[in-house]
């Protein structure tokens, strides 16, 4: 009587083989789940890595376009300063070896006020050429890279210091 008879000691045997075989399949697809949590959580991470990455991309290439459309303009301001100063100039220049030919000293205040006013036209060709350092096509064809801008960046900060309001560099 304390013995458990053969066809429910086959049941037994068979439902712990089941119990068993399924506790390993929980057991089993816990782990994996552990794994695909883990999966996930790193490809997440890689994902807004990337978005990161590519926001930071797409900013600086907004910035190069601002950056080449500012030289354009710069570009387009200094050749349409540069025309007309050079007329000045040589206009100046033809004035004052005139004034200079005459006799007597009587043109010397003239002569004083047109060398004055070629010193402000060299002032104005260096603004001009240091604008023109602002461009892509002269940079390249100097071979200067990008970050080599000090002399234009030290016009246009002059000239942001004159400017009314905010001038962002």
């Amino acid at each position: 009587a304390g013995l458990i008879q053969s066809p429910y000691l086959l049941e037994l045997t068979y439902a712990l083989m089941m119990l068993a075989v399924g506790y390993e399949a929980v057991e089993t697809f816990a782990e994996r789940s552990r794994e695909l949590a883990e999966l996930s959580d790193a490809l997440q991470d890689e994902v807004e890595q990337r978005t990161r990455e590519l926001l930071a991309a797409q900013q600086q290439a907004l910035r190069n376009q601002q950056l080449a459309g500012l030289g354009r303009l710069a570009a387009g301001v200094a050749h349409e300063i540069n025309t007309p100063l050079s007329y000045v100039q040589s206009s100046l220049d033809y004035l004052g070896e005139r004034l200079e030919e005459r006799p007597g000293g009587e043109a010397d205040d003239v002569v004083e006020a047109i060398n004055d006013a070629k010193d402000g036209v060299g002032r104005v060709a260096r603004i001009v050429r240091d604008l023109r350092a602002m461009t892509p096509s002269t940079r390249a064809a100097a071979g200067v890279a990008g970050a080599s801008l000090h002399k234009a960046d030290g016009t246009a900060a002059a000239c942001a210091r004159r400017a009314e309001g905010p001038v962002a560099l």
